[in-house]
């Protein structure tokens, strides 16, 4: 009679694990899921012949990495499933260094007295031009 008793879902020990309202296809939508976003993969061709050898689906793409040269290969598919190719070099990629203020302030600082003697050359009226002008 006890035995019973504890068994029923008011005590939670029948139905410990189940939910009426859970969906029971939950635990294989969520492995799938964990599935699909573990896959990282780099694919990797053998020239332009590779890359357009490698097999599609319609309306997809993919970017192929070429093992004999520094390229990666866009390849995209359209709805009827024709396949376009474009390559893409690639180099590592360098940080561009730490300028240097000190010499840049030396270069403006040269700039501007080139700047001051030439206004200061061309500053001063040049009456024999406008003699000429006017005698004219």
């Amino acid at each position: 009679m006890y035995q019973n008793y504890l068994n029923t879902p008011y005590t939670g020990n029948a139905y410990q694990n189940t939910n009426p309202y859970m969906n029971p296809y939950q635990s294989r939508l969520d492995s799938m899921q964990q599935s699909q976003m573990m896959q990282y993969q780099i694919t990797k061709v053998n020239g332009k012949n590779g890359a357009e050898a490698f097999r599609m689906p319609p309306n997809s793409n993919i970017l192929l990495l070429d093992e004999s040269a520094p390229i990666v290969w866009l390849k995209q598919t359209d709805g009827a499933g024709y396949a376009t190719v474009t390559p893409y070099a690639i180099a590592p990629y360098q940080e561009a260094p730490e300028p240097d203020f000190s010499t840049l302030e030396e270069r403006i600082k040269r700039l501007e007295d080139k700047l001051n003697e030439s206004y200061a050359t061309n500053a001063q009226p040049n009456y024999a031009v406008n003699a000429d002008a006017t005698a004219e």
